[in-house]
């Protein structure tokens, strides 16, 4: 039986967030090709994930008959993630950018699932993935345009990453799917996109703020800013997007 395995990494409700609007559709249209195929659904905003600690490292590298049963406790939630990993032959995962890069939830996840002899080994001192013959495809959401070719493109650590990590564990088969909200929103005076995050508040991305304002709406919505005309911080970035992104 074909199974998908959806993660969802928005902090935000299907209600308000754009990349789970985006991976639900993806969902339907999965299940319209494989009317008999089995969903995980795995939400990492309601999954209790805890940072990799001393303890964890320790159970990860004991091997596992020799593991005792706190150690087993510890692990339990990694085990359960790459279980679903195993059993499902494709993901669908939305991915909001929050500050350039992937949202902290998803890189708990992450910390999670790399664990050596689980999801990949070392031969002869080369690494190799054990989740071959898998297929993910990332939907990413952001405020701004970062694709290859655009003028922050280098700000976007997102896609390298998420290449990188999987290809690792040996899901090399990948594609992504990015989608903006206010492409064409000026900085200027007005109502902005907040270049920085795709599905969080309408901070600025670098410290103070680009031209003040306000928290505005998730998933790259967009807020409203004073236009009062204060000094950013960051006089080339903000050139870079009100010149040559669209605004």
């Amino acid at each position: 039986m074909a199974t998908l395995l959806r993660i969802d990494s928005s902090p935000l409700g299907s209600g308000a967030s754009f990349s789970r609007q985006l991976t639900g559709e993806f969902v339907q249209e999965w299940q319209r090709r494989h009317p008999d195929g089995n969903v995980i659904t795995r939400d990492l905003a309601t999954t209790k994930l805890a940072p990799v600690s001393a303890e964890w490292i320790g159970a990860a590298y004991t091997p596992e008959g020799s593991l005792t049963a706190r150690q087993r406790e510890i692990l339990a939630s990694s085990d359960e993630l790459i279980a679903e990993l195993k059993g499902a032959g494709e993901y669908v995962i939305g991915v909001p950018m929050h500050n350039f890069s992937i949202p902290s939830v998803l890189k708990l996840w992450i910390d999670q699932v790399m664990r050596a002899g689980k999801t990949f080994v070392y031969e002869n001192g080369v690494p190799a993935g054990l989740l071959g013959n898998k297929k993910a495809t990332f939907i990413t959401a952001s405020g701004g345009v970062y694709e290859q070719g655009s003028p922050a493109s280098a700000m976007n650590f997102v896609e390298p990453y998420l290449r990188s990590v999987f290809g690792f564990i040996g899901v090399t088969d990948n594609s992504f799917r990015e989608r903006r909200r206010n492409r064409q929103t000026p900085l200027r005076g007005g109502s902005r996109h907040h270049p920085a995050t795709g599905s969080g508040v309408d901070p600025s991305p670098v410290p103070g703020g680009i031209s003040g304002g306000r928290p505005g709406r998730a998933d790259g919505r967009g807020g409203r800013t004073s236009g009062a005309g204060r000094a950013c911080p960051a006089p080339t970035f903000c050139r870079l997007l009100r010149g040559k992104s669209g605004g």
